[in-house]
């Protein structure tokens, strides 16, 4: 049954959770992460087909809610519902096609984006797949419905198909009541209490969840997906609803509670915050109504090994009734009420979801709403049958998200949605069997420690283990100037606005260590973080202090390197006033030439550069990419000038050596020296002359390769963006030229790989990266290639 809309006068407001959706699609038209997805395999006549795309356009014209849209409009997006707006069902001929390709293209053709400004906001997708045999796929934009709207719908067109009275009276105008009624509360009293209530419920929240995938996430979220099925055991089900009645709880607040001691053994985190939607519909006008109601509050757990399941569940149920008391206030509103400290590759507040969706009617459905559904399950529909055809859907919106509620032979299962970006399908199933013997510990002993408790088989107890690893993570990266441009720009308010209009992270962002505490807190290092600051060498002296630090065991993995952005007039004028730059204004391109006899001065650069060390052993463990062997390192100080080296070379000569002792090489054995090689006049030539000093002339000496006549001198990023150079260069077997170079300079006697790469030949497989700095900082490294037998 059904009841028409009325018209509206004005376009009505978007609400505050659609508005937010809006703001998703705005910034990535292709998002599919919130496309709510039905599928079934029906057989009947084609007759049944016709009768249903009637009921459907039918549809369509009884409810605006079926012809919605969204333009923007003077305070965000607005609502505009169409006249008339033709039915979008796309017709595929897929008989002979496998029924994995078939799976793929629904997979797909689901996932395909709509236009939030064009009606309608849903589509069906229909498969032939025999004579009387067909997929069909019912997709939803959920900015225009959400997953109890959806299920109303299959219920109006299951009661119109068969001749029966509906069990709801849609009404298909609600949402535009329901927006201005949320806009006039949000204005009101009890909301500004509300969020002050949250202010202080969420006060001093962790700034993330870190889970550890397998790679580090992208800078802005991708909303990439996939999903895995699990289920408990029907004996563990029996006793999650047991906990739930003796503890006056229920089955989603033993499961959520479950949830939150997984996320907090693979953070390493006690206190964690858990998004959980809601239905939205807290009055009873909109129970049948069409439309996004749904809100997302969030919980926050506080998890300790120490404590037993029992007292977690009583503190998780004490504080999802805290969290409901806000459930009003729509969530992307509220994270702009609290302003919380943002970070653009996450989502607010929280990067994990937990849902309990279970719908009071259409039980006898259950089936066609889970992932894995029974294969044998059918249902009988107007002289049609039905079987589930189960669509991944919903991926991608948060790290990790649980969704559970339905029962397949008598126990409870669900999905794992994760982030593609930073989880792997194999450690997505792993998590999803992690999160299994959780729940199925926990219940069976919920008066136990929780640290007391096994966490599952051999593989998932590792995999919980991993927080404690990730302490075993260090970061050395360096800057010779830090962030020149925030110092400046701070120093530039101070003057024109007052002491006031200072950005208070002008001393942080300045700081040498800046960058090596960004990274820290990315890789979340805590086995140390570390910044050497060593002038031009400071990028090669991060990657020797790397290799001491696992030598000496303080740390299994360290993200190591240099990073500069000096390019500021400042700088320049000061490299320009002591005359190190190039003054071949005329040719920019050729300006920087490493040890040409013509050559004039060095020319700034910016960068950065992140190696990965670690231990081979550690390395093979994991199945990482070896590409080279940091063998030795060595470090030597001119205690000559500020500025000028020394010119004989005599510490350049003295960190060679030490650094190819400390490897166990030979100076014969060195095939490549990737060179300091500024291009300025006493630079080269002293480096020259301590290369001279440990290889002999030119035709005894190794390749001599000068990248900054490529990338330009970039300080203190330079030595780890050359040794980059320098493992790619013995990996691949090949040398890039100096560009630049026509002739060597006076009275130096160095092999320059020049006009050509140069490929390396013969069994010799250790180079040398050079660096120095003013101040007198000399710093070499020796890199072994690595056989292709030793590679995991």
């Amino acid at each position: 049954m059904t009841t028409a809309s009325p018209a509206a006068a004005t376009p009505p407001p978007a609400n505050a959770q659609q508005a937010g959706l809006w703001f998703i699609h705005e910034t990535d038209p292709q998002c599919s992460a919130y496309h709510i997805v039905f599928g079934a395999e029906v057989t009947a006549d084609a007759a049944l087909g016709h009768r249903t795309e009637e009921i459907l356009r039918d549809l369509m014209a009884e409810h605006d809610a079926l012809r919605v849209c969204f333009q923007p409009g003077e305070n965000g997006p607005a609502q505009r519902v169409q006249e008339s707006v033709p039915l979008d069902i796309r017709h595929t001929d897929a008989r002979g096609t496998d029924p994995k390709t078939l799976r793929d293209r629904v997979r797909t053709d689901t996932r395909a984006p709509f236009d939030l400004s064009r009606p309608p906001l849903w589509r069906i997708h229909l498969y032939r797949t025999a004579e009387r045999t067909w997929v069909f796929a019912a997709v939803l934009h959920h900015a225009a419905a959400d997953f109890w709207s959806l299920a109303l719908l299959i219920g109006e067109v299951r009661a119109r198909l068969e001749g029966t009275q509906g069990q709801f009276t849609l009404d298909g105008g609600a949402f535009a009541s329901y927006a201005e009624q949320q806009r006039t509360f949000l204005s009101g009293g009890k909301a500004a209490a509300l969020v002050a209530d949250e202010a202080a419920r969420l006060a001093d929240a962790p700034p993330g969840l870190d889970l550890y995938g397998d790679r580090p996430g992208p800078p802005a979220p991708t909303y990439e997906g996939g999903s895995t099925p699990f289920a408990l055991s029907a004996e563990a089900t029996d006793t999650v609803r047991e906990l739930a009645r003796d503890s006056a709880a229920t089955p989603y607040m033993v499961l959520l509670s479950a949830y939150f001691v997984l996320l907090s053994r693979l953070s390493g985190q006690s206190d964690v915050l858990v998004g959980t939607p809601t239905s939205g519909r807290l009055q009873r006008q909109y129970r049948d109504a069409l439309g996004n109601f749904v809100n997302t509050v969030v919980v926050r757990g506080e998890v300790e090994e120490t404590a037993t399941y029992r007292e977690v569940l009583a503190s998780v149920r004490a504080r999802v009734l805290e969290a409901m008391r806000a459930q009003e206030l729509p969530f992307p509103w509220l994270v702009r009420e609290l302003a919380p400290p943002r970070d653009p590759s996450r989502t607010p507040l929280y990067q994990a979801g937990f849902a309990w969706d279970r719908l009071p009617f259409l039980t006898d459905m259950d089936a066609f709403f889970l992932l894995d559904p029974d294969r044998t399950a059918e249902l009988a529909v107007a002289g049609a049958t039905l079987r589930p055809y189960p669509v991944p859907q919903q991926e991608g919106q948060t790290d990790l998200w649980v969704e559970m509620g339905g029962e397949r032979d008598g126990a409870f299962a669900g999905v794992l949605r994760y982030n593609t970006d930073l989880f792997e399908p194999g450690t997505a199933r792993d998590l999803a069997a992690a999160f299994v013997a959780t729940v199925e510990s926990l219940v069976r002993q919920p008066d136990a420690p929780l640290h007391s408790l096994a966490r599952g088989d051999e593989r998932q107890s590792a995999r919980l283990a991993a927080p404690a690893g990730s302490r075993r993570v260090a970061v050395v990266v360096s800057a010779a100037l830090g962030d020149m441009n925030a110092m400046i720009s701070g120093w530039e308010a101070l003057k024109s606005r007052g002491w006031n209009r200072v950005p208070p992270l002008t001393v942080p962002m300045s700081m040498g260590n800046g960058s090596a505490a960004a990274v820290a807190l990315l890789v979340n290092a805590r086995a140390g973080v570390h910044a050497t600051v060593n002038a031009c060498s400071s990028g090669t002296q991060a990657l020797a202090t790397a290799a001491e630090l696992i030598r000496r065991g303080e740390a299994d993995v360290v993200v190591a390197g240099g990073t500069e952005a000096p390019l500021h007039p400042l700088v320049l004028a000061s490299f320009g006033s002591m005359r190190a730059l190039s003054k071949r204004l005329d040719d920019p391109a050729s300006a920087s030439r490493p040890y040409d006899a013509d050559r004039d001065g060095m020319v700034l650069g910016e960068g950065s550069g992140i190696l990965v060390l670690e231990s081979e052993e550690h390395a093979r463990e994991r199945g990482a990419r070896i590409y080279a062997e940091l063998a030795g390192v060595g470090s030597s100080s001119d205690a000559y000038d500020m500025v000028q080296p020394d010119p004989a070379g005599a510490g350049t000569a003295r960190a060679i050596r030490d650094s190819l002792a400390d490897a166990g090489a030979r100076p014969e054995e060195v095939v490549h020296l990737n060179a300091n090689g500024t291009a300025t006049l006493p630079g080269d030539a002293a480096e020259g002359h301590g290369i001279r000093a440990v290889f002999g002339d030119a035709g005894r000496g190794p390749a001599v390769s000068a990248n900054k006549s490529m990338t330009g001198h970039s300080l203190g990023a330079a030595g780890a963006i050359e040794s980059i150079a320098t493992v790619l260069s013995l990996h691949h077997g090949i040398v890039p030229p100096t560009r630049n170079f026509t002739r060597l300079g006076e009275h130096l006697s160095v092999d320059i790989v020049h006009g050509s790469p140069r490929k390396l030949e013969g069994e010799r497989n250790v180079a040398v990266k050079n660096s120095a700095g003013f101040g007198g900082h000399n710093v070499a490294l020796t890199f072994r290639g690595v056989p292709a037998r030793r590679h995991p």
